[in-house]
């Protein structure tokens, strides 16, 4: 329920930020889980279409009809958007999954990317790396999601972030 209601008030600022900026539509929710941004992007009134791995998520708030299958690890839908290619990129929490960062954005052809990452420098990361010199561990393994299918492959510092940009062809507006 916490998390959810982080999603929920996360997905209004960038719902925000994305009519501040007037990004060209349509926009992509690429890793769209719930759908949380999702369905506030709608109700802004954007153009917005989710897509992910798994969409028979139970507690999924995401419009059924905007919703788009991914069929492997790291594709993209095969449906094309309804009102022509997708524009914009959104990948909230979903980069970080990936161990080439810089080409996966490299090969998508996208006019604007925003990327929302968990932060190697928070407060977390830093009690965990802390914990870990000390022998215990197990903070840091849930940071990186040890274990699971799709573990966190590095965490983001801003000038990482900026970097990755620059590197697959991307301009930095905001960070």
């Amino acid at each position: 329920k916490v998390l959810r209601q982080r999603r929920e008030v996360q997905a209004g600022t960038i719902a925000a930020e994305l009519q501040r900026q007037a990004v060209p539509a349509p926009i992509l929710d690429y890793g769209t889980g719930q759908g949380v941004l999702l369905a506030e992007l709608r109700r802004r009134g954007l153009d917005a279409y989710g897509c992910d791995l798994d969409l028979d998520a139970r507690d999924s708030v995401a419009p059924r009809d905007r919703l788009l299958q991914v069929h492997e690890p790291w594709g993209m839908p095969r449906e094309p958007a309804p009102n022509g290619a997708f524009r914009t990129l959104v990948m909230l929490d979903v980069l970080e999954h990936h161990h080439d960062p810089v080409g996966f954005l490299r090969a998508q052809p996208f006019e604007h990317v925003l990327l929302k990452l968990p932060n190697a420098t928070g407060p977390a990361a830093r009690l965990a790396r802390l914990l870990a010199r000390r022998g215990r561990t197990g903070l840091l393994e849930q940071l990186f999601l040890v274990g699971e299918n799709f573990p966190h492959r590095w965490l983001a510092t801003r000038p990482g972030v900026r970097a990755i940009a620059a590197a697959a062809g991307y301009d930095v507006v905001r960070q």
